[in-house]
C-alpha cells in the first residue's frame, strides 16, 4: 500500500488490528486481484469478508495493472448494514459492542448510482493523468534521444572540422 487515507476507524481499528478478521480482510484483497482484470464498469465492487462494501479500481498503462484504487469501507442504501450481523461480530471476535457499534455507524451510506458516478468520474481522471504522464514520458525520452544525436553529431563534426587527414 503506497497510501491510504479516509479509512473507517471500523476497519482500522477493529478488522484490521484483529488477526482473524485482518485474515478475512487479506482474503478480500486476494479476491480483488484474482477478479481485478474482469472489470467490466472500469472498476469492481465487492462485498468484503467483514460485513462491507469496497470498490476497486485498475490502474493500467499500456496495458499493464500498474496499481489499483480502492474506495469503499462503505454500505449501499439499497443494504444497509445489518447491525445483529455486526454485533454478533463484536462477541464472536471479543470486540467491545458500544466502540464496534459506534464505528459501524460512522460507516457512511450511499447509493449506488452516486457510486458509480464518482468511480467514472475518477476513471476518467485517471485515464487523462495516465495519457498526459506517457506523452510526457515519451517527450522527455524524445528529448534525450536527440540530445544525445545531437552530442555525438557535434562530436563528429569537431573531428571533421579539425582533422588533418582527408575525409
Amino acid at each position: 500500500m503506497l497510501a491510504s487515507v479516509g479509512w473507517q476507524e471500523i476497519c482500522t481499528h477493529f478488522h484490521r488490528r484483529h488477526p482473524e478478521t485482518c485474515a478475512l480482510c487479506r482474503e478480500s484483497d486476494a479476491h480483488v486481484e484474482a477478479h481485478i482484470n474482469n472489470c467490466p464498469n472500469g472498476y469492481l465492487t465487492y462485498p468484503c469478508l467483514n460485513g462491507l462494501w469496497d470498490i476497486a479500481m485498475p490502474i493500467f498503462i499500456e496495458n499493464r495493472h500498474f496499481a489499483t484504487f480502492f474506495t469503499g469501507q462503505l454500505f449501499y442504501d439499497d443494504t444497509p448494514p445489518d447491525r445483529e450481523f455486526f454485533r454478533a461480530q463484536a462477541a464472536r471476535y471479543g470486540f467491545d459492542e458500544k466502540k464496534y457499534l459506534a464505528a459501524l455507524d460512522k460507516v457512511p451510506i450511499v447509493s449506488r448510482d452516486h457510486i458509480h458516478n464518482a468511480m467514472t468520474d475518477l476513471l476518467s481522471l485517471v485515464k487523462m493523468i495516465t495519457e498526459m504522464g506517457l506523452e510526457n514520458l515519451r517527450l522527455v525520452q524524445e528529448i534525450q534521444q536527440r540530445d544525445k544525436l545531437e552530442q555525438e553529431a557535434s562530436c563528429l563534426r569537431f573531428l571533421v572540422k579539425n582533422t588533418r587527414d582527408s575525409i
